[in-house]
């Protein structure tokens, strides 16, 4: 059945308070401007407000209005909301389906939306677009499918994430016992190329950013190759010198593979550890570009305890297995919402 999304949900504009009255203190409420601290599912916070306009529930879904339109987190605090964000709540629909109707229809919110450069939705045009609403039973089968594939990436992200702390405690440890030596002595980038587009037996994933963060990749016949234990990092735009673990493909042409003489994960764990630094130490005003020089000049210690190594070495497999099977259940639920949307 056709119905607006005013139809199935209220929606509450945000509205930004002072910024006399924002901290890092954790005073008040949680605030989001927009979606600069979003997650997969649920957003994290780096500002409170004392005072707040508008505000979210849990339950709610944050929707961004303002550049880009259309991405959606899950609401899991009481939160104050500025005008980059709009608070929407099911009323007539399963909230977790919502969730899922709201993100697959994404481009029909774009549409909607007006400016030639800087894009924004108001709250008419967007309570006014129409959407394909299934029935009761079939939402719950929605949000049980589709939720299964979000609850296993969600675990499997908690795993990573607990085997990440464990390297680096592990890392933090054996440096205390060695000497460094710059990293420049022990890497080089290999950057990699703009695809070569095949459908051909053979070809392989074009490794872009999107594609290593859960889209459908296009598929390239020619360019630098990259194995799932090779580490990759982010050489051009908004997250220069952001790290990955590899996955076997074609490196796109904003990224770079670090090849290096010592142990890859003693590297990674390395690079990982130090990301933030990487990020905001970036060349370039319009465009950002990850400065190889400043990378180069870090002091990573030589660890050669071969028992530290190969624990190492155990939490990185682990942490490229479940990243790579998270890639494929990302993919497997846009999958499942083209289909049911």
């Amino acid at each position: 059945m056709k119905q607006t999304l005013s139809q199935i949900a209220s929606v509450t504009m945000g509205q930004s308070p002072s910024s006399n009255f924002y901290n890092n203190e954790h005073q008040g409420l949680p605030f989001l401007q927009g979606c600069t601290t979003f997650g997969r599912l649920y957003p994290t916070y780096d500002i409170w407000t004392t005072s707040y306009n508008k505000e979210a529930l849990p339950g709610d879904i944050l929707f961004t209005v303002r550049a880009p339109v259309g991405d959606v987190n899950l609401c899991k605090d009481h939160i104050a909301i500025g005008r980059g964000l709009a608070s929407i709540r099911a009323t007539t629909v399963l909230p977790r389906y919502l969730f899922y109707i709201l993100e697959a229809n994404k481009g029909k919110f774009q549409s909607a939306s007006s400016g030639t450069i800087y894009q924004s939705i108001n709250k008419d045009k967007l309570a006014d677009v129409l959407l394909e609403v299934h029935s009761p039973d079939e939402q719950q089968h929605i949000v049980g499918t589709i939720g299964s594939v979000d609850d296993l990436i969600e675990k499997n992200q908690k795993t990573t994430s607990k085997l990440t702390q464990h390297a680096l405690a592990l890392f933090d440890l054996e440096a205390t016992k060695v000497g460094t030596e710059k990293l420049g002595k022990h890497i080089h980038f290999v950057k990699g190329k703009k695809p070569q587009p095949s459908n051909e037996a053979g070809s392989l994933p074009y490794l872009s950013i999107d594609a290593l963060t859960g889209q459908e990749p296009v598929c390239s016949s020619d360019g630098v190759l990259c194995e799932e234990e090779d580490i990759l990092m982010v050489m051009d735009g908004a997250s220069s010198g952001k790290v990955f673990t590899g996955f076997k493909g074609y490196v796109g042409s904003t990224l770079a593979k670090v090849v290096t003489d010592l142990p890859a994960p003693m590297v990674y764990i390395f690079l990982y550890k130090h990301q933030e630094d990487s990020m905001d130490n970036t060349k370039g005003s319009a465009i950002p570009h990850a400065d190889k020089r400043f990378i180069g000049e870090l002091e990573i210690p030589m660890i050669n305890d071969h028992h530290a190594v190969d624990k190492l070495s155990a939490d990185f497999k682990l942490i490229v297995s479940l990243r790579k099977e998270n890639e494929v259940l990302k993919r497997a639920k846009n999958t499942l919402l083209s289909k049911y949307f």
